[in-house]
């Protein structure tokens, strides 16, 4: 991801840092800096609009209890996200004769956020003076002051999986299928006319109307159920 402000250069483009500060957390620090406008260019020509980002002063410390009393200081534009959420990648240093020695963190297998890009212009400040290599298809081991970067290749197996989906439409098979859920054979669905029509459906249209300002429609009687006498005359007299 590069980063372009109005009225830089290029080379000063590359080396600024950047910090991801939401809404809610920029009001709880109360954060006091100048403003600019910045546009953020991805991979692939990808761009998002310029936006206001704050040029702020912030102090990293290692993560290790031995050297949790050191800071460093480093100056940053605000975001309120940097990029996608990354997969960590677990990597033991016991898998690996050249790394036993080295105290690293415990990760675990998941994604996880970046809350700080640091920019080229600060990442040569962070450096050790350590590099401790394996074999080609290793990973390598670079010392900077909040620990050790592990870069390269992890994986102990060789072997590569792939997962392939593949979606094939066969007509035939759908219809087939299809006429064997139907099973108009027993009954469960309506019997239709040669038009494509059920009874219900012709009866319905059948007896639509429409009368001024509504329409009605007459009820649709089960066919062959016995003939209800008329109560109507009774009805009136009660009433």
């Amino acid at each position: 991801m590069l980063l372009s402000k109005k009225h830089q250069s290029v080379s000063d483009e590359l080396k600024l840092a950047m910090v991801r500060v939401g809404a809610t957390r920029r009001q709880e620090l109360k954060l006091a800096g100048e403003i600019h406008l910045i546009s953020f260019c991805g991979v692939g020509g990808s761009r998002i609009s310029c936006q206001a980002s704050r040029l702020v002063r912030l102090w990293l410390s290692p993560v290790s209890r031995e050297h949790a009393e050191e800071r460093y200081e480093l100056e940053a534009m605000t975001a309120p996200v940097l990029c996608e959420d990354l997969w960590q990648t677990p990597v033991s240093s016991k898998d690996w004769s050249h790394l036993q020695n080295l105290n690293l963190t415990k990760e675990v297998g998941e994604l996880t956020p970046i809350h700080v890009i640091i920019g080229l212009d600060s990442y040569s400040r962070f450096l050790g003076r350590q590099v401790i290599r394996g074999g080609d298809d290793d990973p390598v081991a670079v010392e900077t002051r909040l620990g050790w970067i592990i870069c390269g290749p992890a994986a102990l197996s060789r072997e590569r999986k792939y997962r392939v989906h593949c979606i094939r439409t066969d007509d035939r098979l759908n219809a087939a299928l299809r006429k064997f859920w139907e099973l108009e054979a027993i009954g469960i669905l309506p019997l239709e006319t040669e038009s494509g029509q059920t009874e219900m459906e012709r009866r319905f249209k059948e007896s639509l109307s429409f009368e001024g300002n509504r329409y009605s429609v007459g009820l649709l009687w089960k066919p062959g159920m016995a003939s209800l006498p008329n109560n109507y005359a009774t009805a009136i007299r009660r009433y």
